[in-house]
């Protein structure tokens, strides 16, 4: 739907995507047996969350309140099942969740796709997932965007060249 321009449309589907992952996780997420698709449903869900932050701050819908709400509530996602494993460990079925990479790049984010494929092309994920400080920076907000970036810095090695676009 984006494609084609039909922002509105894309958005009402991802909604729906979004919700029906969140009913799924809430029914069965927590049963024996589940715990690969909790996690696979749960990195979709903060993909989805990323990706509706961008749709509704497109220029074509300009909802900065809703494009906020859904990037915070996919930022916090993510960190909230990072301190879950950091506190009880990784359940065992359960596979990897974010890497650092990752992690970080759900902190900062280019919101130009042309970009942003060519900062991370290894990892599209963290690329997709990289949107909460670019979005305060763009609203003048810099006192939130400063400590989301030089988080996403702590996050990632010296080596990473999202550490070089991002210290400079």
């Amino acid at each position: 739907m984006e494609k084609i321009n039909r922002y509105q449309k894309a958005i009402d589907v991802l909604e729906i995507v979004r919700s029906d992952c969140l009913k799924w996780i809430e029914a069965r997420g927590a049963l024996e047996g589940n715990e690969a698709k909790r996690n696979r449903i749960l990195g979709k869900t903060v993909g989805i969350g990323v990706k509706l932050g961008e749709l509704y701050a497109n220029e074509y819908i300009a909802d900065p309140e809703a494009a906020e709400r859904n990037l915070i509530e996919a930022v916090e996602t993510a960190l909230k099942e990072q301190k879950r494993r950091d506190d009880e460990g990784v359940k065992e079925g359960e596979g990897p969740w974010m890497n650092n990479e990752e992690m970080g790049g759900a902190l900062e984010c280019k919101r130009f796709p042309h970009i942003t494929s060519v900062i991370n092309p290894i990892s599209p994920n963290a690329t997709r997932t990289q949107a909460l400080a670019d979005h305060y920076e763009a609203k003048n907000q810099h006192y939130l965007a400063a400590p989301l970036y030089l988080q996403a810095l702590t996050l990632l090695p010296t080596t990473n060249c999202h550490a070089v676009v991002l210290s400079k």
